[in-house]
Formats: structure tokens, C-alpha cells, sequence
């Protein structure tokens, strides 16, 4: 198993750095409020680009930025591994190419937007339920291209997660709406449940700008 290259729960990373064949390029660990901003690096082929997690089960706030990196070819570019999250992180401007999972997402109040998921096995993974804390999260005027698989799924509770953030600002862009049960009546529903819907799913790439 490759070595883990950064573990930090106060961690600013920025400018061009490469993260390459490692288990976890980052790791954020957050034992009470901490304070990260990754920006500007690319991952690649790493287990996860960045590992996010609660070091203590404890619930604390992470305050996070994460934004124009580029992940790829990774088994997750973000991911968390069935254990608690982070929260309250801005994930945007991030680019997630060829990985077998973009992003795995347990945790609660992130801001997941103006992304690019493509050509990934899965896109998003939401995951959630009785164990994991995954709620108050809003995905929105994101690409989502090419997936091998799926584009998103969710395994959260209704009405817990935001796959739109209202109609000024809007959903994201799927490539295979068309085919999406949701498209006759508008919407695009993520599976594998059917209560989780992009309400405002745009019909073009960065209908947004």
C-alpha cells in the first residue's frame, strides 16, 4: 500500500502541486474546526486524491475550499470510505476525469457546483443512511459527461440532500437526459431511488453562464 503524501486538519495547498500514486494524496482530518484550502493541483492515480474524514466521530465543522484541481484516474478522486465526512467545504471549478468514482460524498453542508464529471465509472455517490451523516448538501450547475456506469447516484434519505439549488440558480447538465425517466415531465431523477430529482436540469453544456 503506497504511503499517504499530506495529513493535516489545518492544510493550505495550492499552486500546481502533483499528487500521483499514492493511497491518499490528501488527507483531511478533522478532529474539531479546521481550516483547508486545496486549490490548483492535480491527483492522479492515487486509491483517493483526497480522503476526507471526522478523525474522532465527533461532528466538528470542517471549513474547507477546494477548487480548480484536477482529479483523475483515480479509484476516488474525493471519497470518504464508509466512514464520517467533513462539512461545510465549497467544492467547485474542479475537474474529474476517469476516475471509478468522482466523488463520494459523506458528510453534510457542502456546496458541491460549476464541476466537470466526465468520462468517470460513477460520477457522485451520495452515500447515506442510518451509519453515515450525509445531509444539507447542494449540487448544482455541474457538467456531467461520459460516465461509464452512472452519472450520480444517491443513497440518502429524501429530501436530506439538493440536487438543484432552486430555479434562479438551477440544476446541473446531464448528458443522458434523454433517456432519463425524468425527462417527459422536466426533471432528471437520480437513482436508484426516485426522490432524489434535479429539479431544473439544464439541456445544455454550462446552461448556467
Amino acid at each position: 500500500m503506497c504511503p499517504n503524501q499530506e495529513t493535516s486538519d489545518h492544510l493550505r495547498k495550492s499552486g500546481y502541486n502533483k499528487f500521483v500514486n499514492n493511497n491518499n494524496g490528501i488527507m483531511i482530518a478533522t478532529p474539531g474546526m479546521s481550516t483547508t484550502w486545496i486549490i490548483g493541483n492535480r491527483f492522479i492515480n492515487n486509491c483517493y486524491g483526497i480522503f476526507t474524514r471526522n478523525s474522532q466521530g465527533n461532528y466538528e465543522d470542517t471549513t474547507a475550499i477546494i477548487m480548480n484541481n484536477i482529479f483523475s484516474d483515480n479509484s476516488y478522486g474525493i471519497g470518504n470510505g464508509d466512514i464520517c465526512g467533513c462539512s461545510h467545504v465549497e467544492l467547485k471549478h474542479n475537474q474529474f476525469l476517469n476516475n471509478d468514482v468522482g466523488l463520494e460524498l459523506i458528510g453534510w453542508y457542502w456546496m458541491v457546483h460549476d464541476n466537470t464529471f466526465n468520462g468517470n465509472t460513477v460520477g457522485l455517490s451520495l452515500e447515506g443512511g442510518y451509519y453515515s451523516a450525509t445531509y444539507g448538501n447542494v449540487i448544482y450547475n455541474n457538467n456531467f459527461l461520459n460516465s461509464g456506469t452512472i452519472h450520480a447516484r444517491d443513497y440518502t434519505f429524501p429530501d436530506d440532500n439538493a440536487w438543484d439549488n432552486g430555479p434562479e440558480d438551477g440544476g446541473n447538465f446531464w448528458d443522458d437526459w434523454s433517456s432519463n425517466p425524468g425527462y417527459p415531465s422536466g426533471v432528471y431523477i437520480i437513482p436508484p431511488y426516485t426522490h432524489s430529482i434535479d429539479h431544473y436540469p439544464y439541456a445544455t453544456l454550462n446552461g448556467w453562464d
